[in-house]
């Protein structure tokens, strides 16, 4: 798996928007297209009134480098009376050493991928609302059993009451393709998997004085596609569907104007659709499990120099077949950015979580992993960023346990308001006691978006 992902929720649309400026920044995977445009999205909308949004928990995306509002570099956009309307184009090519993260078969190929997206925005001076949609196609020079189509769409809105309190509904779909070196992919398929993702939440959020206090339900649901063995046989992928309910509730209180104590708790129940009798179950393993994280820690704002939110507490999952581990245990989590001068922000991130991450012999995975990214601004207009990270990944079942190690860096050219270059080169070595699990692989993309 390219990326540890946190939490089964994090990886959906919305919440890509926190954290889509180092996905764009240091993934080319097949993601990377769209998470230009969720850059892009957030970027937009950012503009809005966020005074009773509930921050305290994440680091702004407009703290880094890449991230930060350029008004010479907005896009200019259509009005539609009170909406602003986005299109938008790119197109990319990307080239692999190791198309299917394969320890014994290296394929090396070309992939040409264009993809658009249509965001519409408002400019309500309370209130919010906008909607996007995207698709991408994804067409392999060598291998066309690997093309793919991606799409999806989001909608969100938040009506504000007052100056202190807001409801925040968002819902989300996608057809999606897991990427080869995912942890869970499967490596004797003829096809890539395919997925669809569905996710709503309701948050609302209240603030008192210096107290912020919010609540969120959110709900997931997956469904994956059947796909080929190389031997002509089905890989039935019923066993990974089912829906996720999570509950979470945070509170936050400021200090003074640079510190704030947060708490966050967050429960989340997992089930699986295809009975524990039924003949496709793998394993005949119940998958089902409730998921708790209680944790506690500082938000610090330090003028222009330091932002950051660290945080530490205790996470456990509990299985409802003995087969699979239940775990229970120390979390963690902190992201800081320092920007020691205008141009140049670094980026530490270090998180313990478990995720969802449904194979034939488990359902989930503990990631321990850390970070290191820096931006640099060499012009108004060049960017430059490179990261690297590490993480341990310890499925909760009899799978042995490996190592992801990541390396890459990126070139962003801004010509204009509708016009920008993209160049991003990625490593990426996983090592484990079983060979199955290890791989290792380069990739370089080129890519040119345009804003109509």
């Amino acid at each position: 798996m390219p990326q540890a992902k946190s939490e089964l929720f994090s990886s959906c649309p919305l919440s890509a928007l926190r954290w889509a400026p180092v996905l764009l920044t240091f993934s080319s995977s097949p993601a990377a297209a769209q998470a230009t445009d969720l850059e892009w999205r957030s970027i937009v909308t950012q503009g809005q009134s966020q005074d009773v949004r509930m921050e305290a928990l994440n680091v702004p995306t407009t703290a880094t480098v890449m991230g930060r509002y350029r008004p010479d570099y907005f896009p200019v956009g259509g009005r539609i009376g009170s909406f602003f309307l986005y299109p938008r184009l790119g197109a990319t090519v990307e080239a692999t050493d190791n198309l299917f993260a394969s320890n014994t078969y290296r394929a090396v190929d070309v992939t040409t991928r264009v993809n658009g997206s249509a965001l519409l925005t408002s400019s309500w001076s309370r209130h919010a609302f906008d909607m996007q949609a995207f698709a991408s196609q994804n067409l392999h020079a060598r291998h066309g059993s690997e093309d793919t189509t991606n799409y999806g769409g989001i909608v969100d809105g938040r009506l504000d009451f007052g100056k202190s309190s807001a409801v925040t509904l968002v819902a989300s779909g996608e057809r999606g393709t897991l990427d080869r070196s995912d942890f869970t992919s499967p490596a004797n398929a003829l096809k890539p998997v395919n997925f669809n993702r569905y996710f709503g939440e309701a948050k609302a959020q209240q603030t008192f004085n210096r107290l912020q206090i919010s609540g969120a339900v959110k709900l997931a649901r997956l469904e994956y596609s059947n796909t080929i063995a190389r031997d002509g046989s089905l890989i039935d992928q019923q066993f990974r569907n089912g829906d996720f309910l999570t509950y979470q509730a945070s509170v936050s209180y400021r200090l003074h104007s640079g510190i704030r104590i947060i708490s966050n708790g967050t429960y989340t129940v997992a089930r699986y659709a295809l009975p524990v009798a039924q003949a496709l179950q793998s394993n005949n393993l119940d998958r089902n499990s409730h998921k708790k994280r209680v944790e506690a820690g500082l938000r610090f704002d330090f003028t222009d120099h330091l932002v950051g939110v660290v945080r530490g507490g205790w996470i456990g999952v509990d299985y409802a077949d003995p087969r699979l581990r239940s775990f229970s245990g120390p979390a963690f989590s902190a992201d800081m950015v320092w920007t020691p001068q205008r141009s140049t922000t670094v980026r530490i991130k270090a998180d313990r979580r478990i995720d969802e991450n449904t194979s034939t012999t488990s359902a989930g995975l503990r990631v321990t992993e850390g970070g290191l990214s820096v931006e640099h601004e060499l012009f108004p207009n060049l960017l430059l960023g490179a990261r690297t990270s590490y993480a341990d990944l310890s499925p909760l079942g009899p799978d042995a346990k490996s190592q992801m190690l990541t390396g890459g860096g990126q070139v962003r050219y801004l010509m204009s308001r509708r016009l920008n270059f993209v160049l991003d080169l990625l490593h990426q070595q996983r090592t484990s006691q079983s060979t199955q699990w290890r791989f290792d692989e380069n990739r370089i993309m080129i890519q040119a978006n345009l804003t109509l």
